[in-house]
């Protein structure tokens, strides 16, 4: 028996599969709720008759035709009753009110010529839809090709398809156990084993496209790719050979997770790294980041897992990985979780990182697998995702400087429809112009008339174009929060699933913190997302990252930290894991930024900005302090206000004229965050007198050291030391009391003159 605490992991690969089940157009897969034979009497409860059913048989036709009148199901009767047969020469299927011939409101009823399938053996599929009101009659020739397809309506619906009375196969349970005006005959053709399926059954693969061999409910595999449906799912998972299997075997409905297979050999994984105001240099804005690599071995396999179609197929040899290679060629929706814990531990209560699958190289000549992740901010880089997309959008006629007449050529009109930014009015670029549109008209292939044209628009001139000049669409924002936009941006201009992104989360730290200034920008060609969202956090004084163990994208302001973690050489480092770092390199004694661009579409150039302030620390400049000038010099295209722009340069001063300093540090455990704010007391940090001080750090990066026993920190030296700061409060808050401020986050009263409270206590810092 494994120990209790013997370390565990588990790895998961979620691949999304299709939820249909080939064959479905005709017959479904799995067990029907009723089956009978030729000329069976079907008893009254053996049928649910409010809800739906799904009749199947092989049935051989007669010929002539003329022979072919008779029952082949029957249910019910003229009150309320269904058929399935030929009468008149017709193929007839109805269900609901069974009064009248014509049927009424409540009938569903198709009756089509039939004459051709005289001689011929075929499988009918007829579909009653209580929810619907319908009925749908198909029927396929024996190599699965569909010959006829009808499907009707009942005008009222109905509740009940068919009455209380019996029902038969092949003949009529009575001379007047049918609805009225269709044959009682017994049917003189064959009738195979009749199925009957309760539920519904719409949807599937079409038997015309899905032809061949049964697939394996994946895209690569799927032969109607036009029904493909990928909202099922299949979580292959993984443990080392020797470790502890536990049964984690579930299937609910298309979700399916399998027990351990053990063919893992190693995991790693990769921290992510915050970037705090997206400045700091070698980095890109977003940081650095994370992701993690996962090594299995690969080993025979028959299938016995996830393939429904198992039984039906000719024993294959093979292995695992060859297999599930050729199966999924593609995997840009998958996902790794790796969950760390210990012996006997539930899944559930394991912790678990996630990553998005980025690839899978091998399996080798040694049967070695390797899986890469990645965190999904990698799905805003310039190869994944740009703002606005790239359109292909040409002129179609020559235009000049004054008219208004626009007609473009779209291979998609959802090019010239798609919102790009949060305004109506929709710009496109052509060449260093920018024309407005509110609408358009199709002319018919890929023409599109503009409406409502301007030209000129958001600080462009309007000039000469020629016919088949490139257009593109631009994006603009107009009195956004930098936070919702980044918002946008991500949720709805990148591949990232929504469900990462927390919005009542980021509501929250942004309706505290993040007020008071609102953001204006025109994109006018692609540019990548990341590129945008890095502008947005140093402008925003906010920033991102993914918290692979949360599975979300946090949004948090730079701002004081309420409550913080302490830490200490005494009781929490390990022995000898502690370096302290100064960068110089990342140290800046004066910033400028130029603000609210000319024209959108010109280049980041000092003179095509209306404004610049700067702010300088003389004395970081003195020649006693070393006499070093370090200027950062920004072009902001989102900040539009002078008080935004003296708030920025401050934070960044605040933050980078003094050597940044960083700390990285081993601790027992995985208990602290990116992002968390910690205050740390070390011999490492001393005052000018040599005594151990206490500072407050940002955890940036947190790196595995060892899978659920240590991991190693680096930190920040956090821009606010102190621990009294306000914030915004409602009207209606409370007066001060040190009971209220205790029991309160964000507060923020004013102090008496000389800075303290009225009970003597300090007062509250502006951020």
């Amino acid at each position: 028996m494994p120990r209790q605490t013997e370390p565990v992991q588990i790895v998961e690969l979620i691949q999304p599969r299709c939820a249909r089940r080939f064959g479905d157009a005709i017959e479904p897969y799995g067990p029907p709720a009723l089956t009978k034979a030729n000329l069976d009497a079907i008893a009254a409860g053996e049928l649910d008759r409010a809800a739906s059913v799904l009749f199947h048989a092989q049935v051989g036709f007669p010929a002539p035709w003329s022979a072919a009148d008779g029952v082949i199901w029957e249910q019910g009767g003229a009150g309320d009753g269904a058929y399935l047969g030929v009468t008149d020469g017709a193929l007839v299927f109805r269900a609901g009110n069974g009064s009248t011939a014509a049927g009424t409101e409540k009938t569903a009823m198709v009756s089509v010529d039939g004459s051709a399938l005289a001689g011929l053996t075929v499988r009918i599929r007829a579909e009653i839809s209580v929810g619907a009101g319908s009925v749908t009659l198909s029927v396929f020739r024996l190599d699965g090709r569909r010959l006829l397809e009808a499907r009707h309506v009942a005008a009222a619906g109905f509740t009940l398809w068919a009455g209380t009375d019996g029902g038969a196969i092949g003949r009529s349970s009575s001379p007047s156990g049918v609805p009225v005006g269709v044959s009682h005959e017994t049917f003189t053709g064959t009738i195979g084993e009749v199925h009957f399926y309760a539920g519904d059954f719409s949807g599937g693969c079409t038997a015309t496209t899905a032809m061949g061999p049964r697939c394996y409910n994946t895209w690569g595999t799927c032969l109607a790719r036009k029904a493909y449906d990928g909202s099922g799912e299949i979580a292959w998972r993984f443990a080392k050979p020797g470790q502890a299997l536990p049964r984690l075997y579930r299937h609910t409905g298309e979700t399916v997770g399998t027990d351990p297979l053990p063919l893992l050999s190693s995991v790693s994984v990769r921290s992510s790294k915050i970037n705090v105001a997206a400045i700091r240099n070698g980095e890109k804005p977003l940081g650095v980041t994370g992701g993690c690599t996962v090594t299995l071995s690969d080993a025979a396999f028959d299938d016995y897992v996830g393939d429904w179609y198992v039984a039906e197929r000719r024993r294959r040899d093979g292995s695992f990985w060859t297999k599930w290679t050729a199966r999924n060629p593609f995997f840009g929706t998958m996902r790794l979780r790796i969950h760390e814990g210990f012996a006997g531990q539930p899944l559930e209560e394991m912790s678990a990182r996630l990553y998005l699958l980025d690839s899978v190289d091998g399996p080798d000549s040694d049967g070695r697998v390797t899986l890469s992740g990645v965190d999904p901010l990698r799905l805003t880089d310039s190869k994944r995702a740009s703002f606005p997309r790239e359109t292909e959008i040409t002129l179609k006629a020559d235009l000049d400087a004054t008219g208004t007449v626009v007609r473009v050529v779209a291979r998609d009109s959802a090019d010239l429809a798609d919102s790009f930014g949060n305004t109506a009015r929709r710009y496109i670029t052509l060449g260093s112009e920018i024309i407005g549109y509110d609408g358009y008209a199709d002319e018919g292939n890929g023409i599109y008339l503009l409406s409502g044209v301007g030209r000129g628009e958001l600080g462009t001139e309007a000039g000469t174009h020629d016919a088949d000049d490139a257009c593109q669409r631009a994006g603009r924002y107009e009195q956004m929060d930098a936070w919702a936009i980044a918002h946008d941006l991500i949720v709805g201009h990148t591949a990232i699933p929504a469900e990462f992104v927390d919005a009542a989360a980021w509501e929250a730290e942004a309706g505290v913190y993040l007020q008071g200034y609102r953001f204006s920008r025109t994109v006018s060609k692609p540019v990548a997302v990341n590129v945008l969202l890095g502008e947005l956090m140093r402008d925003g004084t906010f920033y991102l990252w993914w918290d692979e163990r949360a599975q979300t994208i946090p949004l948090k302001a730079v701002r004081p930290e309420v409550g913080t973690a302490v830490l200490t050489d005494a009781t929490d480092f390990v022995a000898g894991s502690l370096k302290m770092e100064r960068v110089p390199d990342e140290r800046i004694s004066r910033v400028f930024v130029y603000y609210n661009p000319i024209d959108p579409t010109a280049s980041d150039d000092a003179t095509n900005f209306r404004h610049l302030r700067g702010r300088i620390d003389a004395e970081a400049e003195l020649e006693d302090a070393g006499a070093e000038v370090l200027t950062k010099t920004i072009y902001s295209r989102w900040i539009v206000a002078d008080t935004h722009a003296d708030e920025m340069l401050q934070r960044l001063l605040a933050r980078f004229s003094a050597v940044p300093r960083y700390l990285t540090a081993t601790l027992v455990g995985d208990d602290h965050r990116i992002g968390a704010v910690v205050d740390v007391t070390t011999r490492l940090d001393v005052d000018s007198e040599g005594a151990e001080r206490t500072r407050r750090w940002q955890i940036i990066s947190a790196q595995q050291v060892r899978a659920g026993e240590t991991t190693q920190y680096r930190l920040q030296e956090f821009i606010y030391q102190g621990s009294r700061y306000g914030g915004w409060m409602a009207d209606e808050a409370a007066d001060y009391s040190s009971e209220v401020a205790a029991e309160s986050l964000v507060v923020g009263w004013w102090s008496d003159e000389d800075g303290l409270m009225a009970d003597g206590a300090e007062g509250y810092n502006w951020q």
